[in-house]
């Protein structure tokens, strides 16, 4: 496999992948506050913490549409999207059947409140 060389590197794309990490970080990080019972039990559904759940997906969709852009230009490689869709939607649906296994209902229930 070919070593990138650092000068191809988008130093924005990869300053607002960053921003986008650290704000997961952040939210989750508050989620597991409240979850526990450090915070108030609602604090995941208030008007702003919604916002920002939204702004951190969008903020990735954006960065995975760009990034998607850059790697493929006008020509999509088929089976690179075929082996990374395998591997990214195998590892979610790991994630997605240990959560469920893990927390139930409460799991569930998270699930249906983000469609909201």
């Amino acid at each position: 496999m070919a070593k990138k060389n650092n000068a191809s590197r988008y130093v924005q794309l990869d300053f607002l992948r960053g921003v986008a990490i650290v704000a997961m970080i952040i939210f989750h990080f508050t989620f597991d506050l409240s979850y526990f019972g450090f915070i108030a039990s609602d604090t995941m559904y208030r008007p702003n913490w919604v916002l920002f759940q939204k702004f951190i997906a969008g903020t990735f969709i954006f960065v995975a549409g760009i990034s998607l852009h850059i790697c493929h230009g006008s020509a999509i490689r088929w089976a690179f999207i075929k082996k990374r869709l395998l591997l990214v939607g195998g590892a979610a649906l790991i994630i997605s059947v240990t959560t469920i296994f893990a927390f139930g209902d409460f799991a569930a229930d998270m699930f249906i409140h983000s469609l909201a």
